[in-house]
Parts: structure tokens; C-alpha cells; sequence
């Protein structure tokens, strides 16, 4: 197992809350009509006003609107006639694994009267205010979900219920329903806007490489948690982050898990180069230890091991726009509460990415001296994009250490190889 480029990197379809930057043509109130991923249990037809403390940029909206601007929250409980313990196709599922015919058992149905789906409706003024983004087309969607979340902190300071928590867009997939009431009170649809349909389960079969096997890819997913290889836990983050960002929506989850995966990757990496190096396993465990400062790994062991520039300061490089971008993030996040918006995520993503890249750049300059480390650290793929592949000398080294007994990435004493003669 090397490591691939699974996770954040790989999002080629992100989907987008698409806008109609001609609506409204006149002065309406915008709704969006929602469901939420959990209930409120609140009263049907409850009503919550929120006012925003800001301003028209067109002064006359606020006699045509009736006053000062605000969002309305609506809650409507649609209720579904229960949660069937018994699968609708569990007598089909059975005979599937089983070859059996069983009967479907008569279980009683979850809440019968009172299961429902929480939809809520959000509303507010068509005109813009003086602090909406202006050159965004969904300023009005954007505001109710802005308040929206503060409507659901309220309610988790009010009631205390783990279930309830702020939402992103990728969480109110597959529709939200786009209306306007008009200055007499019709309503009338505006249009269904479809929201990030990447985000809902995927039932196509993965793929597999050719020659290869679903069964075989398993085995190779098995093989690198029973052999402990060190890029495990990083590439199990990455994959975590990627889907805490894209599939769930939550971008606090996204960023820590991020940082979390490169913070493990760089140890890792520090540990490799070791082993290349020829240090045993408890010589590594004695140099990297649960106390090493990282700051330290990266601006002094690193680039003394691999070269390049590691400067933390150094804005425009992969180092340096790593640390503002994500590293800082995620401590302000961890250290001050604070929730990063999307716009921050796709920021820590790419130099997440750049970073990445960076690393891998500087561990090939070094491939005659740490070539184990090259092996797990750089796919093959990343080899072949970089040309790096023709390098017959590499191939052949690399040939040779797949071919080794025990796992590649062992220290010589564990994998039972001769001690070497230290660099």
C-alpha cells in the first residue's frame, strides 16, 4: 500500500446550489421550502422571526417590505405514518443469503402517529442589504441559511438536543423548493433547485484495475491494517475528510480531519526516512515520540532529511500556504469554536493538496538515498504523470524491495533483514 491520492483531491463533481441571478425581477418575499436531517420536535406551524440587524442598500425597501429586514422560520412536522421495524424488502434480503422463503413478520411500526419529516420554510425580503455578498446570486438563499443556523443554535441552546446542530447545503440534498410571495400574499414555485445530488449514495460498482478483482482489491485494503502499514491511518483521514466535506456537509470535521491526516503523514514520513537511514525499530521509537514538537518536525528534521524550503511564513509556497490555510485553520477551529466556512475548506483542500505534492517532489530528489520511503510515499501513478517512471535505475530498486519477505516499510530488525551499515 502506497500512498494514493484517495480523498479530498479526487472531488470532481461537487455540485452547486445553482442561482437565477435574473429572480426576482421585482420586489417579492424569496422562500425556500427544506427538509432537515433531523427533527426539532416542535410544535406544527410554529413561526420564528429573526430580525437582521442591517440595512437596504435601496432605502425605499424598507416602506415597500413593511419595516426593517428579517428572516422567518416556519416549521412544518409531515408526518409519515411511522418507521417499519421490518424492512420493505427483508423477506427478499433473506432469501438472497439464504435461499430461504421466510413469512414477514407482523412488528409493531415506530411512532406510528407521530413519526414525521421536518420541513422548514424560510423567508425573507427580496432586497439586498448592505452587508449580502454582492456579486452573489443566491444572496437570499445564503441569508436564510445564515439564519437558519442560527435559528438551530438557538433551539440547542433552548433545549439541549444532540440531534440538532448547524447545516450546510450538502445536507438539504436532493431539492429545495424556490418560491416568492407576491405583494397581495400568492405564492407561487419558482423553481426546484436541485442540491448536490454528488452527495447522495452512490450504487455503481467501484472499479477495478485491470487484471485485478474486487476480491483482490479487498485483500489489498486487509493486508496494509494487518501489516501496519504507516500510511494506514493517513489515507483512512484524507478519505474521512473528504467525505465530511463533500458528502455531510461539515466542514469543521473536514478541516480537523485534514490537518490530522497530513500532521500523520509527516510522522510517518520522519519514521521512513529512518528506516531507510537503517535505524531499528526501537531507535525510530526513541527519536519519534509522542512528545516531538510537530513545528519542529517541519521546519527542522524534515528539511534537513529532504532539502526544499519549509519556511512557515513563506506565503506563496507549499510550506507556507499550507500552515495559514489549513494548519492555522484547524487551530482556530480547535482553540476558539470557530466553524470555517466553504470557501475556507476548498482553501485547506488545495494546499492540503500542494503541500502534498511538495512532499512527494522533494522525497524522489532524495530516491537513491530513501528509496523504501519513495516506494510507500509516491504512487505509481504520480510517478507516471511525473515521468518519474522512466527512471530504470528506481524501477529496479523497487522491484527488489516488493519482492523482500517480509513488508518493505519495516525497520531491518523487525523485518528480519541484515542489519545495514548506517548512512
Amino acid at each position: 500500500m502506497s500512498e494514493n491520492n484517495s480523498g479530498l483531491s479526487d472531488a470532481n463533481s461537487r455540485g452547486s446550489v445553482e442561482a437565477d441571478s435574473t429572480w426576482p425581477d421585482h420586489k417579492v418575499i424569496c422562500t425556500f421550502a427544506l427538509r432537515l436531517p433531523f427533527p426539532l420536535r416542535l410544535p406544527e406551524g410554529l413561526r420564528f422571526r429573526i430580525p437582521i440587524a442591517d440595512q437596504y442598500v435601496d432605502p425605499a425597501d424598507r416602506e415597500i417590505f413593511g419595516g426593517d429586514p428579517a428572516v422567518v422560520i416556519r416549521v412544518h412536522n409531515q408526518l409519515t405514518g411511522g418507521i417499519e421495524v421490518w424492512p420493505s424488502e427483508g423477506t427478499n434480503v433473506l432469501n438472497a443469503f439464504y435461499g430461504a422463503t421466510v413469512e414477514r413478520i407482523p412488528l409493531p411500526v415506530w411512532q406510528p402517529d407521530t413519526s414525521y419529516e421536518q420541513w422548514v420554510s424560510l423567508e425573507t425580503q427580496s432586497g439586498r442589504l448592505i452587508h449580502d455578498n454582492d456579486p452573489d446570486p443566491a444572496y437570499h438563499f445564503h441569508r436564510c441559511l445564515r439564519f437558519l443556523n442560527i435559528f438551530l443554535q438557538s433551539h440547542v441552546l433552548a433545549f439541549r438536543d444532540p440531534r440538532v446542530r448547524e447545516v450546510t447545503t450538502p445536507e438539504l440534498k436532493p431539492i429545495v423548493f424556490v418560491g416568492q410571495i407576491e405583494p397581495n400574499g400568492d405564492w407561487s414555485l419558482q423553481t426546484p433547485m436541485i442540491t448536490h445530488l454528488e452527495a447522495m449514495s452512490d450504487f455503481s460498482e467501484h472499479a477495478v484495475e485491470s487484471g485485478s478483482s474486487h476480491l483482490s482489491q479487498l485483500a489489498y485494503g486487509l493486508s496494509g491494517i494487518v501489516e501496519e502499514n504507516p500510511l494506514v491511518t493517513t489515507t483512512l483521514l484524507t478519505i474521512r475528510a473528504h467525505g465530511a466535506h463533500w458528502m455531510e456537509g461539515n466542514y469543521l470535521d473536514a478541516v480537523v480531519a485534514l490537518e490530522t491526516a497530513m500532521e500523520s503523514r509527516l510522522y510517518a514520513l520522519w519514521r521512513s526516512i529512518l528506516v531507510d537511514i537503517g535505524k531499528s525499530s526501537t531507535e525510530i521509537e526513541t527519536t519519534v515520540n509522542q512528545d516531538s514538537p510537530y513545528k519542529s518536525l517541519l521546519i527542522k528534521q524534515l528539511p534537513s532529511l529532504v532539502g526544499g524550503r519549509w519556511d512557515t511564513t513563506a506565503s506563496g509556497t507549499p510550506v507556507g500556504d499550507y500552515w495559514a490555510g489549513l494548519y492555522m485553520l484547524r487551530n482556530r477551529i480547535v482553540h476558539t469554536g470557530y466553524t470555517p466556512t466553504a470557501g475556507q475548506v476548498n482553501r485547506a483542500r488545495e494546499v492540503h493538496d500542494a503541500f502534498r505534492a511538495f512532499v512527494r517532489e522533494r522525497v524522489w530528489q532524495r530516491r537513491k538515498d530513501y528509496p523504501r520511503t519513495v516506494l510507500l510515499f509516491v504512487p505509481a501513478e504520480v510517478m507516471d504523470d511525473r515521468g518519474w517512471g522512466q527512471d530504470a535505475r528506481f524501477a529496479k530498486v523497487s522491484r527488489a524491495l516488493q519482492d523482500e519477505e517480509r513488508p518493505f516499510f519495516l525497520p531491518w530488525d523487525l523485518a528480519g533483514r541484515p542489519k545495514p551499515t548506517l548512512k
